[in-house]
């Protein structure tokens, strides 16, 4: 599957919105061309917000993409943007992008969707261990203020 932009974006608990945090471009040409913007997304497609999983081919064209204030908007930008969630809540969206040529396909899409499926099921065994771990030292704590 040939993409030019990878980005992972985090819930960002302080604004209420999503941080760009984990980026990739394919060429050098794409990381000079869009210093800045890959440090806040290039563009967004607010379903996988909102817990959607979306392929978007021409997003620009597109109602439900999301272009930040002032951005030229790619004319042949494709996109596919798939929620990350933990308990039914949205924790982030992994988002693929050509900037240009053929459109995505849905064999590439269902690609994209197993790929965060089983990034998922590895960041719910860390947040589930995380909590159990939490759990055991306040039983651990609880234990030693009991102890004589």
């Amino acid at each position: 599957m040939v993409f030019d932009v990878c980005i992972v974006y985090w819930q960002d608990y302080d604004t209420g919105g999503l941080h760009a945090s984990e980026i990739y471009a394919r060429t050098l040409t794409y990381r000079r061309q869009y210093p800045n913007l890959f440090q806040r997304g290039v563009a967004f497609v607010a379903g996988g917000y909102l817990g959607n999983r979306l392929m978007v081919n021409q997003a620009h064209l597109d109602p439900q993409s999301y272009y930040l204030d002032g951005m030229e908007k790619p004319p042949e930008e494709h996109l596919i943007s798939i929620p990350i969630f933990f308990r039914e809540k949205v924790l982030g969206v992994f988002q693929v992008a050509r900037m240009r040529g053929d459109f995505f396909t849905n064999e590439e899409y269902e690609l994209v969707q197993l790929f965060v499926s089983q990034a998922n099921i590895a960041l719910h065994n860390a947040l589930l261990y995380l909590e159990l771990k939490e759990h055991a030292d306040e039983i651990e704590k609880q234990r030693l203020q009991r102890a004589p």
